[in-house]
C-alpha cells in the first residue's frame, strides 16, 4: 500500500477532477458558510435588536391597554401589526444570513446532490479504520483547529472584558443605561474580532482540506497513461474532441471572412473566402466550406459587407487546390488578379448588392495546369449532392 502511495506523483487530470466533483469530493470548509452568517447578523443585528426592543416596548403596552378594556377587534388588529412587524425586522437577517451561507458553499464549489454519498460504507465500520483515523493527519489539524479558537477566542474575550471593566470603574458612572451602552460597544468589539480571525481560520481550513484532497486525487504515471488510453479509445469522447476541434475552427474561420477581401461562391455548394492586402504577398484563403458551411460564410459575408462573386469553376478549384491559411497558387495569380480588380473598381454601395457574376472567361483557362475534375466526389463534398447530371471541369462555362 505505501508502494502505490509513493508512486501516486502526478497530478490529477481534468477527467480525475470532474469524477471527484460529481461525488463530491471537493475542498470544502463548514466554518466559512458559518462565519459569513455570523457576519450578517452583526451587519443587522444592532439595528434590529434596537427596532425589536421598541417594538416589544409598544407592544406590551398595547397589550395591556387592551387587557384593562378587552376589544377582540383591537386585539386581531394588534396581532397582525406585530406580526407584520417582527417578520420586517427578521426577514432582512435571515434573507441575508441565507445569501451569505450560500455565498459560502457556492465559493467552493457550490452544493451537488450525490446519492453516493448517502450509500452506506461497511468500511467504515472497520475499527483498525477507525482508530488510524483518530490518528491521523485530518484529525490532528480538526483538534489544533479547535485548539487555536479555544485560545484565541479566550485572549479576545478577556480583553474586551478587561477594557469593559477600566472604562466602568474609570468612570465612576454606575447607571444601567451607561453599564448597556459601554458593555453592548464592548459586546460588538469583541463579535468584529471574533468573526475575523473565525474567517482567518476558515481560509486555514480550506487551504489544508484542498491539500489534503489533492493528495488524495495524485494519480501514478501508469493510471495516466490508461486513463488517455480509455479515453483515445471511447469513440464518445473522440466525437466530443472532434466537434469541439470543428466548431473552434469554424468560429476563427467565420472571424476571418469579416476580414476578407472577397468570397467566391459556387454559388451554392461551395464558398472560398480570400483576403489579399497590397504589398502583402500573394492573396491568402482565410475559409472556405461546402453545404451549411458555405451557406455560413456567405451569410457572414453580407453581414459583413464583404463582395461576393459568383464563379463556379474558379471556386471550385481553388477549393481543390488551397487549404485554410494557405496563399492561392501561382497558377491563379492572372485570374484572381482580375477578380480583385473588378472588386476594386466597384463603388462602396455596389459592392454589397449581392452576389457579382465573374468577370473571368474561363474556356482553355489559356493552358494552364488545373484539376480536371471538380465534381463533388473530386472534392471530398458528395454528400451535399450537386443537381442530378451535373459535372464540372476546368473547361466547363458558367
Amino acid at each position: 500500500m505505501a508502494e502505490d502511495k509513493s508512486s501516486k506523483t502526478e497530478k490529477a487530470t481534468p477527467e480525475q477532477l470532474r469524477k471527484a466533483k460529481a461525488e463530491g469530493n471537493i475542498p470544502r470548509t463548514h466554518d466559512l458558510s458559518m462565519w459569513l452568517t455570523v457576519l450578517a447578523f452583526y451587519v443587522l443585528g444592532p439595528t434590529a435588536l434596537s427596532t425589536l426592543f421598541r417594538t416589544v416596548t409598544t407592544t406590551l403596552h398595547d397589550i395591556a391597554r387592551i387587557i384593562i378594556r378587552p376589544d377582540p377587534r383591537q386585539a386581531l388588529e394588534l396581532f397582525a401589526n406585530n406580526l407584520v412587524a417582527y417578520v420586517r425586522i427578521a426577514g432582512p437577517i435571515i434573507l441575508l444570513c441565507m445569501v451569505l451561507g450560500s455565498v459560502g458553499h457556492l465559493v467552493q464549489g457550490g452544493t451537488r446532490p450525490n446519492a453516493k454519498r448517502f450509500k452506506p460504507k461497511w468500511k467504515k465500520l472497520n475499527a483498525f479504520t477507525g482508530i488510524k483515523n483518530l490518528f491521523g493527519m485530518q484529525a490532528a489539524w480538526t483538534f489544533a483547529k479547535t485548539m487555536i479558537k479555544f485560545v484565541v477566542f479566550g485572549v479576545i474575550a478577556y480583553m474586551g472584558v478587561k477594557d469593559t471593566i477600566s472604562m466602568l470603574t474609570g468612570t465612576g458612572q454606575r447607571s444601567i443605561t451607561t453599564v448597556l451602552e459601554v458593555t453592548g460597544n464592548a459586546a460588538y468589539r469583541v463579535m468584529l474580532w471574533i468573526i475575523v480571525v473565525g474567517l482567518v481560520i476558515a481560509a486555514l481550513d480550506y487551504g489544508v482540506e484542498r491539500h489534503r484532497v489533492e493528495k488524495s486525487l495524485r494519480m501514478s504515471k501508469d493510471e495516466i497513461k490508461r486513463e488517455n488510453k480509455q479515453q483515445e479509445g471511447d469513440p464518445h469522447i473522440k466525437g466530443q474532441r472532434r466537434a469541439r476541434q470543428r466548431e473552434m475552427g469554424q468560429r476563427r474561420m467565420m472571424a476571418a471572412v469579416s476580414e476578407s477581401t472577397v468570397v467566391l461562391t459556387n454559388p451554392v455548394h461551395v464558398a472560398v473566402a480570400l483576403r489579399y492586402i497590397s504589398g502583402e504577398g500573394a492573396p491568402q484563403v482565410v475559409a472556405k466550406g461546402a453545404g451549411l458551411l458555405a451557406q455560413r460564410i456567405k451569410d457572414e459575408a453580407a453581414a459583413s459587407g464583404v463582395p461576393v462573386v459568383q464563379d463556379v469553376i474558379l471556386a471550385r478549384t481553388l477549393f481543390k487546390m488551397c487549404e485554410v491559411d494557405s496563399y492561392i497558387p501561382f497558377e491563379l495569380y492572372d485570374t484572381i488578379a482580375t477578380v480583385l480588380a473588378f472588386i476594386m473598381r466597384m463603388s462602396d454601395i455596389r459592392r454589397t448588392e449581392g452576389a457579382h457574376p465573374s468577370p473571368v472567361k474561363h474556356p482553355g483557362w489559356n493552358g494552364v495546369d488545373l484539376p480536371e475534375d471538380l465534381s463533388d466526389e473530386a472534392l471530398g463534398i458528395a454528400k451535399f449532392g450537386a443537381p442530378e447530371g451535373a459535372s464540372y471541369s476546368n473547361t466547363s462555362t458558367y
